[in-house]
């Protein structure tokens, strides 16, 4: 009687014990899977991004058993880890150093989202939290490309360097592009040939729609004709068609004798512009018609060379004659002729 009050009065402890032992047991059992995937991603929609990534062993070399992929919009730690959305559709892990894909789907357009994956062994133990990537879902699956520029223009040259000008595209109703794409080549350019061309790295970041552009493109041979087009893209990386092709030549040296025009006659379907060289700083250059109407004016120039591609301050080509051109200020003056 006095034994089973004794056993009475201790069972609870001992059950609390054996309870005890057991949360020990299952705790120093979770040892996390050394081994951890790492992912990457590879593409995206408006609604989906697509992740790989290589499989992992788990401690002893083996197969892990299972996936974990979670995604949120905002960085994942251990912390927040089950509050993340999982992945659907998630794959049954393959042997170790096979390829594996996963493309999560139902996302928001224009979202940046955040990705991570935790891997299991055969006790179901879990690896840490992989490093996190990241990714902007585009901002719609049928992406609108900036408008393609039809007015790409060489404005000046030099003997190592042509400068190009043209107007900021639009995308849609106003939006700006995020990138431009610049290729020149020697020959005539075409879409079936733009591969063949050499790429210029130096674009500018693109300026609000409508507003003016211009770039130095250095590097160039003298006295060696060129041929220039120009792509913009928007966020998305969907690029727009081609510009219209603008041509230039660089010039033979900077000329620093008397004021005068070369090529004289100009004829532009030989060579697109007609140079002005060695002009006064601060001097104003007018090409009037016989009868002394004003075709085109420079003002205030610089003191470097003025290119004239034939055109009126209209943008206009103006017709074969003699034209008359002086250097206000100045006694420079002459006549050129314009063969078509």
């Amino acid at each position: 009687m006095i034994m089973k009050l004794l056993m009475n009065l201790f069972t609870p402890a001992v059950s609390s014990l054996f309870r005890l032992g057991l949360v020990i047991t299952a705790t120093m059992g979770l040892i996390p899977v050394s081994a951890r995937a790492e992912l990457v991603c590879s593409a995206s929609s408006a609604s989906t991004v697509m992740l790989s990534w290589t499989a992992p062993g788990d401690n002893s070399g083996g197969t892990v058993v299972q996936y974990d992929i979670r995604y949120a919009p905002v960085p994942i730690t251990e912390e927040n880890w089950y509050s993340a959305a999982l992945a659907d559709s998630i794959p049954p892990p393959k042997e170790p150093g096979s390829l594996e894909t996963l493309v999560v789907t139902g996302l928001t357009p224009s979202t940046e989202y955040y990705f991570a994956i935790k891997t299991a062994d055969d006790t179901y133990n879990w690896s840490p939290v992989s490093s996190v990537v990241t990714r902007r879902t585009h901002s719609s699956d049928v992406s609108t490309p900036p408008t393609s520029v039809t007015d790409l223009e060489v404005v000046r040259s030099t003997p190592a360097e042509v400068v190009l000008s043209w107007t900021a595209p639009a995308i849609g109703t106003g939006g700006r592009a995020s990138g431009y794409l610049l290729q020149y080549s020697h020959d005539s350019i075409t879409t079936a040939i733009l591969s063949g061309t050499v790429r210029f790295d130096g674009t500018p970041q693109p300026k609000p729609a409508g507003e003016k552009e211009q770039i130095v493109v250095t590097g160039l041979d003298r006295s060696t004709s060129y041929r220039f087009v120009l792509r913009s893209r928007n966020a998305d990386f969907v690029w727009s068609g081609m510009s219209n092709i603008a041509g230039g030549t660089t010039v033979q040296s900077l000329s620093t004798g008397e004021t005068h025009p070369y090529p004289n006659p100009f004829r532009p379907a030989e060579t697109p512009f007609v140079t002005f060289v060695s002009i006064p700083i601060h001097a104003s250059l007018l090409i009037l018609t016989a009868s002394g109407n004003v075709v085109r004016q420079w003002i205030d120039d610089s003191g470097e060379d003025i290119i004239w591609d034939g055109t009126n301050q209209s943008g206009n080509a103006v017709a074969s004659g003699v034209y008359l051109w002086f250097v206000e200020g100045t006694n420079a003056s002459g006549k050129l002729v314009v063969i078509r």
